[in-house]
């Protein structure tokens, strides 16, 4: 229940006057964590909600602690969410335990909190922390704030932590396209979150500025989670340099002219990818001539930029043929990108 998600989350706020500062950051989880595992620190997190009587909220308040914790030692945080999230929902197999009030946890939910409980100063100093070693908000769907104007909320804290010298790459899907953030992660050595059922995964958007890669990565990668919306779309579509479109082949088959819809939006100058997912493997070939035929119906001068790659289904990640299809993919994407990106580049020089 979407209400009752937002009324949680709102029941984690602090007081403005006793937002986070700079120093809760310096001694969260110094003295705490001596000679702990990650294990111990989830252990005794859901120890406390299970045995202690602890309301949600009051929950959610005590895992942010961690989170600052190993942001400061610039840490990867999915070991410590995964570790947190498998312990949480095996709490729950027996039906007779229930709180009166919970969520469905995410990532994403306690950095949104983190966030709103932390001062100004903080709030930049937590985005770059975070940006080391995670993928870091950009949009936010504003049921989270309760703000009726907008629908979506963009971070102003992510400014401070943008690599403008390198283009910045937006994926999103069209229709029902299951395992978009995943693909990714196996594309890019991302690590984007799944989406679960929440408010944090209609319509968002994070970015992974990969600045743990050594050498880092020559590319940003942003992943939209759920349906976005057109009008945001084209609203942000200036910021990026080039589009990667999920499409699922049963749904572009029934609905070709909604991807149309979202292509005539985008610049035709800019690269653009359309991967068709769930392609049959005897089908590839004659997928991307039928989409080719559909295209140059209605963007006849402008298909330079723009490339269509048919994907099997790559669920089964133990089959041999999915980790050849993914290895290919990512070495055809990566070739048109550079060229595609570098002709972009050129050319605003030029200007």
């Amino acid at each position: 229940d979407k209400k009752n998600e937002l009324n949680i989350i709102l029941n984690c706020k602090r007081k403005q006057s006793d937002l986070y500062q700079l120093e809760d950051l310096v001694q969260a989880g110094e003295l705490q964590y001596i000679n702990q595992t990650l294990d111990d620190i989830t252990s005794t997190l859901i120890g406390r909600l299970k045995y202690n009587n602890y309301s949600f909220p009051k929950f959610i308040q005590d895992c942010l602690t961690p989170i600052m914790y190993l942001l400061k030692r610039q840490q990867n945080l999915d070991d410590f969410f995964t570790s947190l999230t498998f312990k949480y929902q095996r709490m729950y197999q027996p039906s007779e335990y229930q709180l009166q009030e919970q969520a469905n946890l995410s990532l994403r939910m306690l950095l949104h909190i983190l966030f709103m409980n932390s001062d100004m100063f903080l709030r930049r100093i937590i985005m770059s922390l975070l940006s080391k070693r995670n993928p870091v908000p950009f949009i936010s769907s504003t049921s989270q704030v309760r703000n009726q104007n907008e629908q979506y909320q963009f971070i102003p804290a992510i400014l401070h932590v943008w690599n403008y010298t390198r283009p910045t790459i937006l994926s999103f899907g069209i229709g029902p396209c299951q395992g978009k953030s995943t693909l990714l992660n196996q594309l890019f050595q991302s690590t984007f979150e799944q989406t679960v059922d929440s408010i944090y995964f209609q319509q968002t958007i994070d970015i992974d500025f990969g600045y743990s890669f050594n050498p880092e990565r020559t590319l940003n990668i942003a992943d939209t989670h759920g349906t976005i919306d057109k009008e945001l779309l084209h609203k942000i579509q200036p910021l990026f340099d080039g589009f990667l479109i999920q499409i699922d082949k049963t749904y572009l088959d029934r609905q070709p002219q909604i991807l149309i819809e979202y292509l005539n939006i985008l610049p035709a100058n800019k690269f653009q990818m359309i991967i068709i997912r769930d392609t049959l493997n005897n089908n590839l070939q004659e997928c991307s001539f039928a989409i080719q035929n559909l295209l140059r119906q209605f963007r006849a001068n402008s298909l330079q930029k723009l490339h269509i790659y048919p994907l099997i289904n790559i669920s089964n990640t133990n089959d041999r043929n999915v980790a050849f299809a993914i290895k290919a993919m990512r070495e055809e994407l990566l070739t048109k990108l550079k060229f595609a990106v570098h002709i972009t580049n050129y050319k605003y020089e030029k200007l």
